[in-house]
């Protein structure tokens, strides 16, 4: 009969999340589910980053740019092990990139620009994570 082993379980302390983000609506999403974090701003011209003509692409660009500018100022020793998640969302319309709105008002001009039906809106979300060690 073959011999079994006994697995042995490694235990560590949980990494701690940063968020890299200044979005309110991904806070809110953590504090539901009461995952502590904390938040890194990342600082970038979303708009300066991506092909505004592949929302598909624009996302994953995005993500990862600001992870790259928060890591090339990362402090390794206030947060030596860490997770640091970074996202973004790209709506598009018919296909063409729309971006944040910049007043409640702009968010009706912008997002409908005489449009009341939205059969062709899409979301997409792309997120970039980096485990520092």
């Amino acid at each position: 009969m073959p011999e079994t082993t006994k697995s042995s379980t490694l235990t560590c302390p949980p990494l701690p999340l940063v968020l890299g983000s200044s979005s309110k609506f991904r806070r809110a999403v953590l504090d539901a589910h009461q995952i502590p974090y904390t938040v890194q701003i990342p600082h970038i011209n979303e708009e300066a980053f991506g092909d505004r003509l592949h929302p598909s692409l624009t996302a994953s660009v995005v993500a990862n740019a600001k992870m790259d500018a928060l890591l090339s100022r990362w402090d390794y020793t206030r947060l030596p092990h860490s997770i640091l998640v970074t996202c973004d969302q790209v709506v598009s319309w018919n296909g063409e990139v729309r971006e944040k709105p910049k007043t409640e008002d702009s968010t009706e001009k912008g997002n409908h620009r005489g449009h009341t039906s939205r059969t062709d809106s899409r979301n997409i979300v792309d997120a970039a994570v980096a485990v520092a060690d």
